[in-house]
């Protein structure tokens, strides 16, 4: 259904699953490496999740091209063309979802990203395949040195 999707992340991460849980969630980029963050993020609404064949059609039609999906009450699953993008938009989707998080418990207005076309231009010109090489391999080292 989507040959530019080639790898995909599952993730419990705790700000995504906190997002998980708004009636309408935010479409709101706040952190330039975010800015894939789309303006209208999907929930997938299944309280048995993905078990069967059906219910993952109905996540990637809910999908549609949208980097996620939120997952309610569960997480969200994340999808780029290459591991090192899904790894990296997975690290960014949370601190993203953090960073909403805290600004709208502030109380105070925020700034975001400009939407759209806009917010597409500066994910073109921040994230280039060699910044997710080099992010990927700081998360690889970063991993590899706790073990």
């Amino acid at each position: 259904m989507h040959p530019e999707v080639g790898a995909l992340v599952h993730s419990h991460s705790p700000a995504l699953t906190q997002l998980s849980t708004l009636a309408e969630v935010p479409g709101d980029a706040l952190l330039l490496h975010a800015s894939f963050w789309p303006d209208v993020v999907p929930v997938f609404e299944e309280t048995h999740l993905v078990v069967e064949r059906h219910d993952a059609v109905r996540l990637i039609e809910l999908l549609g091209d949208s980097p996620l999906i939120l997952m309610r009450w569960h997480g969200a699953v994340i999808v780029g063309a290459t591991l090192e993008e899904a790894v990296f938009r997975s690290i960014q989707a949370e601190a993203n979802a953090k960073a909403l998080l805290t600004a709208m418990s502030s109380g105070r207005p925020y700034i975001s990203l400009p939407a759209g076309i806009e917010r597409q231009k500066t994910a073109e010109l921040v994230i280039t395949p060699r910044m997710l090489g080099l992010h990927y391999k700081y998360e690889a080292a970063q991993l590899s040195s706790t073990q």
